[in-house]
């Protein structure tokens, strides 16, 4: 949360804010009236005997409710709302001990620098690498992404940044850089290629198993209509279109029976005609859906 809003503050220079949005929406008035009901639920709960459990319940509500405000898609956050909140629970995390920085928990990474001293350095990359990406994304060039990607998940890590990717340089909504625990980094990363990968073998079986589905209909379908109840131990006797007229035990087939069998032929028809349509013909079209199947069972 810290790290977000100090990431959101630094991409506006103290002599820039007059020339940032600050007009509040609803959103902006929702979340102050949070605001205050926290500031009023810490004071009073300090005021009962100390309650700091109850105290920390409300921090950690408008924790989420101003995290739910900044990650909603397409929202610029006014900052200076933001500012407020984060030094307002700063301010109450260093009342109970916890905390020195102006904002937020002092961040370091591996090597132990503090924001100050590598902030201008990362913002000069980070902007590099957005405006890479966005040219990259222009130009079709995957292997561009790729080397972006993994300057992010492997590089820098390691080095105790964290990069959140948003939309592009191009309109305002840059990546954000915090400094973090590199231990805390890859264990992140490694749950969400993990999570990437089951939902590629979720993927993958779902796609499968849409593939088998159609396979076992396209091969139904090659049954020509006029054989389609033939060996169908329901019925005795057929017309000369295949249709059958006799149920198995010799009674004639009842006015509802004999609707039926003619819509399932029609439909076994309408299916054959399509099949023998396919380009290549029916076998390869078939033969096809087949090597589909097996070069993901394989992967």
């Amino acid at each position: 949360f810290f790290g977000t809003v100090k990431a959101l503050l630094r991409e506006i220079p103290a002599t820039k804010f007059a020339q940032v949005e600050q007009r509040w929406l609803e959103d902006e008035y929702k979340l102050h009236d949070k605001f205050i009901k926290c500031q009023s639920l810490v004071h009073s709960s300090l005021c009962a005997n100390f309650d700091y459990p109850s105290a920390m319940e409300a921090i950690f509500s408008l924790v989420s409710e101003t995290n739910k405000y900044i990650n909603d898609p397409g929202r610029k956050p006014r900052v200076i709302l933001l500012k407020s909140i984060a030094l307002y629970i700063t301010k109450i995390l260093r009342t109970f001990g916890l905390i020195e920085d102006s904002i937020g928990y002092a961040a370091s990474g591996s090597g132990g620098g503090s924001e100050g001293v590598v902030e201008k350095y990362l913002d000069a990359f980070v902007l590099f690498r957005d405006e890479l990406r966005t040219l990259a994304r222009e130009k079709g060039l995957k292997e561009v992404l790729e080397l972006c990607d993994n300057v992010r998940d492997n590089v820098l890590i390691d080095l105790g940044v964290r990069v959140e990717d948003r939309n592009s340089a191009a309109d305002g909504q840059g990546s954000l850089w915090k400094l973090d625990d590199p231990a805390v980094l890859k264990k992140e990363l490694e749950e969400k290629r993990q999570k990437q990968k089951e939902a590629a073998e979720k993927k993958k079986k779902n796609k499968i198993a849409a593939l088998s589905k159609d396979l076992k209909r396209w091969e139904a379908a090659t049954v020509s209509p006029d054989k389609l109840f033939l060996g169908d131990d329901r019925f005795g006797k057929c017309d000369e279109k295949g249709l059958p007229v006799e149920m198995a035990n010799g009674d004639p087939l009842s006015k509802k029976m004999s609707k039926n069998v003619a819509k399932e032929m029609d439909k076994q028809a309408k299916s054959y005609k399509l099949l023998q349509e396919k380009p290549g013909g029916a076998e390869a079209f078939l033969d096809g859906l087949r090597k589909e199947i097996e070069a993901l069972q394989i992967q």
